[in-house]
């Protein structure tokens, strides 16, 4: 399977998968308080936001040119990686990881606030915790994660 990845503005987009993903998947991790806190994070006007800052980066991925995920990159920092669900466990996040390797190679290590879901996921490449507790932020759950750049 080729998938793309490229520096997307398709905002609208992206806001429609996480909230697909947070109200379908993942709201029985999330407190009712946690869950509004991503939505709202993750609501176009704060997407566009972040987006104006100079640092931040969302990358869409797209396979057969159907947006299947994203991801929102601050110099070094994955802030956040969806995949929609029908397209996990086909090696969409590793290759997007290698991708992401590749092009941060200057900037140094990648660090990562992992959702509990995830942290399986990142430990299989590479990343360590930097914290072994969970992190409880507003109803936000998180494990602060690092991948060491490779010298």
């Amino acid at each position: 399977m080729e998938f793309q990845f490229k520096i997307s503005t398709n905002y609208q987009t992206i806001s429609m998968i996480v909230q697909d993903i947070l109200l379908t998947e993942q709201y029985e991790i999330y407190s009712t308080i946690g869950l509004n806190k991503l939505l709202t994070f993750y609501s176009i006007s704060k997407i566009i936001d972040r987006a104006t800052k100079e640092k931040v980066s969302f990358y869409e991925i797209t396979y057969n040119n159907q947006i299947i995920g994203f991801a929102e990159i601050e110099i070094n920092h994955l802030t956040s990686l969806y995949i929609m669900s029908n397209f996990r466990k086909m090696g969409v996040g590793r290759n997007f990881l290698l991708f992401l390797e590749n092009e941060q190679q200057h900037k140094g290590n990648i660090t990562v606030f992992s959702s509990p879901t995830a942290i399986e996921f990142y430990m299989k490449l590479g990343f360590t915790h930097q914290s072994y507790n969970c992190i409880n932020q507003g109803g936000v759950l998180y494990t602060p994660m690092i991948k060491v750049a490779k010298k």
